[in-house]
């Protein structure tokens, strides 16, 4: 953590002792909660109410498997003193393979949510770096950072663009995927 906080503070104090043709108007830097954008924007509250629905629609099936699996589960506890040993063994080797489906069917659902989160930070970060892009060339800011990535200790309030950049992010109509 220390390492990192000296690189920034290196950073910023390269850039700004090799900045000569910056010295006349000053370096102007500012910074972005990437974070905030991605997830209050307008497209950020659209994706989280796409994965609450797909995590609702994945949920139904595996409850039922999971019923499945504890309701046999207590019929075999029920009636395991009556079992012979053949049809324990029988009954666990269908427990097992219950359980073996549940479990594919959470990690199809699990891969499947984590594609659809990928897919929307992708397409997200270029279209925000665009706005940001706006943004510095508007603000005539040299330089750009994120601010939590950099762990930024302090700065002026009006170094931060955040909110500059998610109203304009919201005002394009980037689709949220489908």
């Amino acid at each position: 953590m220390k390492s990192k906080l000296l690189a920034t503070v290196f950073l910023v104090g390269g850039i700004i002792a090799c900045a000569p043709a910056h010295a006349a108007g000053g370096l102007r830097i500012g910074f972005v909660d990437m974070r905030q954008v991605i997830l209050e924007s307008k497209a950020g509250k659209e994706h989280q109410a796409q994965m609450e629905r797909l995590i609702k629609e994945r949920q139904g099936p595996l409850n039922v498997e999971k019923e499945k699996l504890q309701a046999m589960r207590a019929s075999f506890l029920k009636e395991r003193l009556t079992l012979t040993n053949t049809q324990k063994a029988t009954k666990q080797k269908q427990f097992q393979a219950e359980l073996e489906k549940y479990q594919e069917m959470a990690g199809e659902a699990q891969n499947a949510l984590r594609a659809k989160d990928n897919e929307y930070m992708q397409q997200s970060i270029g279209a925000i770096k665009a706005v940001i892009a706006k943004v510095a060339r508007k603000d005539r800011l040299n330089l750009v950072f994120e601010k939590t990535q950099l762990m930024v200790l302090y700065s002026d309030p009006g170094m931060d663009i955040t909110q500059q950049v998610m109203q304009m992010y919201n005002a394009t109509d980037t689709p949220v995927t489908k």
